[in-house]
């Protein structure tokens, strides 16, 4: 990722993500409008709404893990000479 990024303020920062979603969240929902037609209707009806949350719960907790494992390893190089510096 770019330092523009990273260097923007939190409110920024945060209107820039929830933009991002929005525009997949658009971009997923006209994808599903345009395919659901004739056949494909149903079988889209059949997948019931309450599985959203389980999925999107697990979805979550791939992303958390993920973040926190590169944020752990981003600076290790860094950690560890700082460590071995230190008298």
């Amino acid at each position: 990722m770019s330092d523009w990024f990273l260097n923007l303020s939190i409110p920024w920062m945060a209107l820039i993500i929830f933009a991002a979603t929005y525009v997949v969240a658009a971009c997923v929902y006209l994808v599903v409008v345009r395919l659901a037609v004739g056949e494909r209707a149903r079988a889209f009806k059949a997948f019931s709404p309450g599985m959203l949350p389980p999925l999107g719960i697990i979805f979550g907790l791939l992303v958390g893990e993920v973040a926190v494992s590169r944020a752990m390893n981003w600076h290790l190089p860094l950690a560890n000479s700082q460590v071995q510096t230190q008298t």
